[in-house]
């Protein structure tokens, strides 16, 4: 099977309208020998911060030498960056080889499984053949009935609760917190991070439940002391560690995720693993995630973020003004916004328009994206100067040519955005 018949395969599967279950994956991990049963996950949910954790902790493994399997979702550019094995991506040819072993599966079932359930049979088809030791595992959505939930897990962690995807998780916070919790497992430790006291009554009860460990991160000490356009200095402890850690990942948010991170440590440490303090330092230090606030160039700055929800762009909000204090002296700021339909668009808005001195609002290439005249709507409504086309591209064009030296031009509204603003700023 050549790579473009494998890509036509995947683009003809329905996207996410069918009936929630692990039905689906289960028939096709077990086409092919299951797979999954053979390697340790860690098991990551949460609205955000998966994919940020699920990249530290990957490399912090890889630096202590385990060959470490990495999935995560959704892509920035290519598709084949949702599946690594020690940071590299699948290649076409693996990627095709696997999708050849799952077609006559995926043909013959009575009900067709979905891209991600096919791209997740094929991460522990292709992890398995490539002999991983562990697995890092980032749910695509919820938790309990998501395709990743099908493996056996030694650590699981829920990040956070926040309102994202309330029409298909259940209309409600306390909804989407019990999907997520859905991920815990029995005699596993289901590490948290920050939940209001609420959320974390749902989590609790459902660990209590099913017999898993509730553990939660209120011991692990994360303070970041230095940061620049380039990296951030965190003084970060726990039982067994108390080092300053060097990281590339510069949004504030990472605070929260550096606590999440070194509680899974000293788990997976208590567990039996090796993973002496270089191995943290050199992970950290070496970790590359983008699309989260990431530099793409300086003087001036451009800074791509793919906050795509009401929590994301607060936390955004907060960057923007936190960077602006420190390095930009009252320069100006501009933001290009492009946001999917089905978020809390105007709540998004309402939070980073203000912010800045202009915004260009446009359109990412996605069935999905919100069409120009709510994003105008909005604007308007702000009374915030703005202009609007098409295409990122074109956004791209017109937000660089506003910029002078020191000025901040910010990409964000959501990861399709981002994605394109970063396939040509960067490739």
């Amino acid at each position: 099977m050549e790579y473009s018949e494998a890509c036509l395969i995947l683009q003809q599967l329905p996207f996410r309208d069918v009936k929630p279950g692990l039905e689906r994956i289960s028939h096709l991990l077990s086409g092919v020998g299951d797979p999954q049963r053979s390697i340790p996950v860690i098991h990551i949910a949460g609205t955000n911060g998966k994919g940020s954790i699920a990249a530290m902790l990957a490399m912090i493994l890889q630096c202590a030498g385990y060959r470490v399997g990495l999935y995560t979702s959704p892509e920035l550019v290519d598709i084949r960056e949702r599946i690594q094995v020690d940071s590299e991506w699948i290649s076409k040819e693996d990627l095709a080889t696997c999708m050849a072993e799952l077609a006559p599966i995926i043909t013959a079932a009575e009900e067709k499984p979905t891209i991600f359930e096919a791209l997740t049979a094929m991460s522990f088809l292709y992890f398995s053949r490539r002999r991983v030791e562990i697995i890092v595992l980032e749910v695509g959505l919820g938790g309990r009935f998501d395709a990743t939930n099908i493996a056996a897990p030694l650590l699981t962690i829920l990040t956070n609760t926040e309102r994202d995807h309330l029409e298909i998780l259940g209309g409600s916070v306390e909804a989407i917190a019990w999907e997520q919790a859905g991920i815990a497992a029995c005699g596993v430790p289901f590490l948290i991070g920050d939940l209001s006291p609420q959320i974390e009554e749902i989590v609790s009860r459902e660990c209590s439940r099913v017999g898993a460990l509730l553990t939660p991160t209120i011991d692990v000490i994360a303070e970041r002391k230095e940061f620049d356009w380039r990296r951030a200095v965190y003084n970060l402890g726990w039982k067994d560690f108390h080092r300053l850690v060097d990281i590339p990942l510069l949004g504030g948010y990472q605070q929260k995720n550096l606590r999440i991170v070194g509680k899974s440590i000293e788990i997976l440490r208590e567990q039996g693993l090796l993973l002496p303090d270089s191995a943290i330092l050199r992970g950290l230090s070496s970790v590359h995630w983008p699309g989260r606030f990431e530099v793409v160039h300086h003087s001036p700055y451009i800074v791509i973020d793919g906050a795509h929800n009401v929590a994301g762009a607060q936390a955004l909000a907060v960057d923007v003004l936190r960077y602006s204090e420190h390095f930009l002296h009252g320069k100006q700021r501009y933001l290009i916004f492009g946001v999917l339909n089905d978020k809390e668009v105007e709540e998004m808005c309402r939070v980073l328009f203000p912010l800045f001195n202009k915004v260009i609002l446009t359109v990412p290439q996605s069935e999905r994206a919100a069409p120009l005249d709510r994003l105008i709507a909005a604007a308007i409504s702000l009374t915030v100067p703005y202009t609007a086309t098409d295409s990122v591209a074109a956004a791209l064009h017109l937000g660089t040519n506003l910029l002078t030296t020191e000025n901040l031009l910010v990409v964000g509204g959501s990861l399709t955005t981002v994605g394109e603003a970063r396939r040509l700023y960067v490739t």
